[in-house]
């Protein structure tokens, strides 16, 4: 009896009235440089050990972690200004679903900022 209740199609409907979400743009960043740092520091202890598939860096790790460290900084800085100029940003989404398709769309979209983006769109 569970095995054919098991075999029945499941119908599931789900209406989402209010999402909110945020981005933390600073943690971002910092993953990325975290990330990148890791991948340098084990990239050289893995050609110092003489790894056979692993190609000898060009660049020392000294010089990688200070281009990185100026990178995050130049980049955190970039990010300040443009929160200090950020007023906000929303847009509906609908979306709906079946076994065949997905559709999603977004309507009332409005951003007050100093971001400049263009959707080339073919309509």
């Amino acid at each position: 009896a569970v095995a054919r209740l098991a075999r029945k199609p499941l119908r599931v409907y789900l209406t989402l009235h209010r999402l909110h979400a945020t981005l933390d743009a600073d943690v971002g960043l910092a993953t990325v440089r975290d990330f990148f740092e890791r991948a340098a520091r084990d990239l050289h202890k893995k050609a110092a050990r003489g790894v056979d598939d692993v190609p000898v860096p060009l660049v020392p790790l000294d010089a990688q972690l200070e281009v990185l460290a100026l990178w995050h900084s130049s980049m955190s800085q970039k990010l300040r200004a443009f929160k200090s100029k950020f007023a906000s940003a929303g847009c509906s989404v609908l979306a709906s679903a079946d076994r065949d398709l997905f559709q999603v769309g977004a309507e009332n979209i409005h951003y007050e900022g100093p971001l400049k983006v263009k959707f080339p769109l073919d309509v």
